[in-house]
């Protein structure tokens, strides 16, 4: 019985061990980075689609951001601005997208819409309820990327559209009123409309159970495994103190 008791007592050590490590991701971190993209359409200034468009190279880059963005709001805003579902979601990352040197010759003069990219964010699997928003600096407003698609930590997602032009400075100093008018009809319409611009903000929110990125276990199953050899550990040793 006390060699029993040894190892039920060495089993609730190491489970800790493993508990304190893993409810370390109940806030979890990483590096988002780029793992593909697919279906892209690219229109000329006139709007019509180019028919041949080169896909044996990149043509967006990603860049995944150390720090905090300006364009990132605070937790204690999700439901002013996501809305009331996504009070109590939690900041992952914020990233930028930009076409490559290889996208900037294809686009052109015109524009890259409908390319399907997908994520990689360690950490989030879909019980995390993963999400992806965007944030259009011409209008300031945010907005909930629909339809996404989740695949272990991946996740897939229609990016909004790019230009070859460096129209960041231009979209920022849209008139106030007439942004503010367009954003009335957009709300009114439930309709939104990107701006034209040479970069696109991104950021990943999420909620639900968190699990290791490298073991990919839910940090409630360690606990749950701890208290189980606590219990038995307790259990043993009364079993032995009392003789």
């Amino acid at each position: 019985m006390k060699k029993f008791l040894s190892i039920l007592v060495v089993m609730a050590l190491v489970f800790s061990t493993m508990a304190l490590a893993v409810s370390a991701t109940n806030s979890p971190t990483g590096k988002i980075t780029y793992v593909s993209e697919k279906d892209p359409v690219i229109v000329d200034k006139d709007g019509n689609e180019k028919a041949d468009v080169d896909t044996t190279g990149t043509l967006i880059e990603l860049t995944h951001h150390e720090e905090d963005k300006e364009y990132v709001p605070e937790a204690h805003e999700y439901k002013e601005v996501f809305g009331e579902k996504y009070e109590d979601f939690k900041f992952y990352g914020s990233f930028d997208i930009r076409l490559t040197e290889h996208g900037k010759k294809e686009v052109g003069d015109g524009k890259l819409h409908g390319v399907e990219i997908t994520i990689n964010v360690p950490g989030l699997t879909a019980a995390n309820n993963p999400t992806v928003f965007y944030y259009d600096m011409a209008h300031d407003t945010y907005v909930i990327i629909k339809d996404i698609v989740v695949n272990g930590s991946e996740i897939t997602f229609e990016a909004m559209p790019l230009t070859n032009t460096d129209d960041t400075a231009k979209a920022a100093s849209i008139d106030a009123l007439a942004v503010s008018l367009l954003n009335a009809t957009l709300a009114a319409t439930n309709e939104f409309v990107a701006s034209d611009t040479d970069i696109g903000h991104y950021g990943v929110i999420y909620t639900g159970s968190v699990t290791s990125p490298s073991t990919g276990v839910p940090t409630a199953a360690f606990v749950v495994i701890l208290v189980v050899a606590l219990a038995g550990a307790a259990f043993a040793g009364k079993k032995v103190f009392a003789k």
